[in-house]
């Protein structure tokens, strides 16, 4: 005979395991729904690009536009304001930049053959010494290396250009900016059409959590870049490494992408103090400071600035740059991380509800053990 007093109980249990299938019912469907948006997206990978680019911008700009509205700016005016300022800032690095690629692109390649030929001479020494053969007789004829490498240097430049022209060409990305930026707040909201009334409250609550990660991430990483762009640059000019404060700007900014900015700082370090003939202690130093900077990067820089906001392991941040590169390239990389970051929040929320329900809680009963 069943005692009265437990039907209550046994009631109660039976509605909040009902509320958590509901929960996990929907966070099935939620994640069903993100898995075939996924494979649309992979699908339409490049048409949609350029949208998610313009999407990528105006969100980073809102804080920015909205500031300036609250200043009493007109938010078209504002983002005009902004959008010149940062195309003009992006043309002169450009024109400042490219010429002076093609002048030290040229310089390497008229360098490039007397830093062969020394480098056969010192192997030429070394097999004479070592091995007491006179490699002369085998001397390589560098005299047409020069005359070899221009056609390929006119060939990479006239790409570089019409690669340049295609970046400029692509006014689309900016133009869809200007347009998602100025109906922000009304694309912000179009979401709540779908979603029951009395779930408003809590979806905006997410947003704005999800939001403020993206935006946080942003935030430290562009302090992290300043100081590791101080760091290279002053370490790579101590060194004696030309350009040290445009590489130290490169590789410091570059690092908000993991890995790249250090690959294509120390590639460049190394290669321009090897067409200058450097010493081996401009080469040592150029290894301490990114050994150094890395060490301080790794145990110091970030854990203070970013400290734990994202909770994400480094194997997590590698596979998550590798879909979202895989996915939509260089913007993809740089969205991927702030994207699974505001994602977390979801999850720690489903997490921290379903370790506080009755379903996690509930003691073992006498049938189940």
């Amino acid at each position: 005979m069943t005692n009265p007093t437990n039907a209550p109980s046994e009631s109660s249990q039976r509605t909040a395991l009902g509320a958590n299938v509901e929960r996990l019912a929907r966070l099935l469907f939620w994640l069903i729904a993100l898995f075939l948006g996924g494979k649309l997206l992979m699908a339409g990978a490049s048409l949609m690009a350029p949208v998610l680019e313009a999407l990528l911008i105006a969100f980073f700009m809102e804080p920015i536009v909205a500031w300036m509205e609250r200043k009493g700016v007109a938010r078209p005016l504002g983002i005009a304001a902004l959008g010149l300022l940062t195309l003009g800032l992006v043309a002169l690095f450009g024109l400042v930049l490219i010429p002076f690629l093609f002048t030290e692109l040229a310089s390497a390649v008229q360098k490039l053959p007397h830093w062969a030929q020394g480098v056969w001479s010192s192997l030429s020494e070394t097999l004479r010494a070592k091995l007491g053969t006179d490699p002369t007789s085998i001397t390589p004829d560098l005299s047409g290396l020069t005359g070899m490498l221009e056609p390929a240097l006119l060939a990479s430049g006239k790409g570089l250009l019409t690669g340049v022209q295609s970046v400029l060409g692509l006014i689309l990305v900016p133009i869809l900016a200007f347009y998602l930026s100025v109906d922000w707040k009304r694309i912000v909201r179009l979401p709540l059409l779908l979603i029951p009334v009395r779930f408003h409250e809590k979806t905006i609550g997410r947003a704005s959590r999800m939001s403020a990660v993206a935006y946080g991430w942003a935030a430290a990483q562009m302090r992290v870049g300043s100081i590791l762009a101080v760091l290279y640059g002053t370490g790579l000019t101590l060194s004696g490494v030309r350009y040290g404060w445009l590489i130290g700007l490169i590789a410091g900014y570059g690092n908000m992408v993991p890995y790249v900015g250090t690959a294509v700082g120390l590639s460049t370090a190394l290669l321009i103090l090897l067409l200058d003939g450097g010493s081996t202690a401009a080469f040592v130093g150029i290894g301490v400071t990114f050994v150094l900077t890395q060490l301080l990067e790794g145990y110091v820089i970030t854990p203070r600035v970013v400290g734990q906001q994202l909770g994400l392991s480094p194997l997590a941040l590698l596979i998550i740059l590798m879909v979202g590169g895989g996915l939509f390239g260089f913007f993809g990389m740089m969205l991927a991380i702030p994207t699974a970051a505001a994602l977390t929040v979801l999850g720690r929320e489903y997490l921290d509800k379903y370790h506080a329900s009755d379903t996690y809680q509930a003691p073992e009963t006498s049938a189940e053990s």
